[in-house]
């Protein structure tokens, strides 16, 4: 669903890009799925991979399972916002389903490694946040390698040597985490989602609303009409602004007695006891 909220106007926004990468071992899909279970304006990008499934993953959840024939079909149609070669297999993001999603407000997540998030941040600089988590310590790494019980000691050797080279790209990320404590770790994440979804430049609704808020302080006494005329203010700005309601407050302590001169309830100057006083 749209990334929106109504408060008197619909506050429409650009989605973005969350780039999420790490070392396999670092924690970065246990932080990301718990980011996406306490946020329901982020989705998952469900990449291709030509990898076998491992022991609990499903066909759609964590990737698209296809043959290498597949993958270089959809190559040669320029369907990946990237792909790139990982340990011996192939991973790649499609484009139309994120493109609509960002179009529609809503926030897409990327669980890849460094050259994804290169070849994203090329295409679309100003839609993408990328951070980089990083393991308290090469040991530690190893033992959550081991413990997670997914990989033979072969693979988990490889991808070890293959973490140096991961590492040394952090410069590139925009936000850093180590995660030596998953909650502080998390804590930190979510700060950063939700400082880059509040960024200005994807607020799409802010300039119409502040044109709007421009328009009401000109007919608040800059456009010929009586600014006390409380009913037709509110005409004026409830046709623009649903749910919107102008009060006496909202015209300022300058504003002028909205009871006018001649109304059953006014009183003239010389009906006033000051002014019987002065004149006796």
């Amino acid at each position: 669903m749209p990334n929106t909220e109504t408060t008197g106007t619909q506050r429409i926004k650009r989605g973005l890009m969350l780039i999420v990468s790490s070392p396999s071992g670092a924690g970065k899909t246990s932080l990301c799925r718990r980011l996406m279970a306490d946020h329901a304006d982020l989705d998952l990008s469900t990449s291709v991979t030509t990898r076998k499934p491992r022991p609990g993953e499903q066909e759609g959840r964590e990737y698209h399972f296809i043959d290498d024939a597949r993958m270089d079909k959809l190559v040669k149609e320029d369907a990946f916002l990237e792909h790139a070669a990982v340990h011996d297999h192939r991973y790649g993001s499609l484009r139309e389903p994120v493109e609509r999603a960002l179009s529609q407000g809503q926030n897409v997540l990327f669980d890849i490694d460094w050259q994804g998030a290169q070849r994203i941040s090329a295409k679309a600089p100003s839609d993408v946040v990328r951070i980089f988590i990083l393991p308290p310590s090469m040991v530690e790494l190893k033992r959550r390698l081991i413990a997670r019980a997914q990989d033979e000691m072969a693979v988990i050797e490889r991808r070890l040597q293959r973490a140096k080279g991961e590492i040394s790209h952090w410069a590139e990320y925009d936000y850093v985490i180590l995660n030596d404590d998953f909650d502080r770790s998390y804590a930190e994440l979510v700060h950063i989602y939700h400082a880059e979804v509040a960024r200005r430049s994807r607020g799409l609704w802010i300039a119409p609303f502040v044109d709007e808020l421009m328009s009401e302080f000109y007919l608040m006494g800059r456009g010929g009409r009586d600014p006390t005329n409380l009913a037709w203010l509110q005409r004026k700005t409830r046709s623009k602004r649903p749910g919107f309601s102008l009060n006496r407050e909202d015209l300022g302590p300058q504003a002028p007695n909205p009871i006018r001169a001649g109304s059953p309830v006014a009183k003239t100057p010389a009906e006033t006891p000051a002014r019987r006083a002065r004149s006796a």
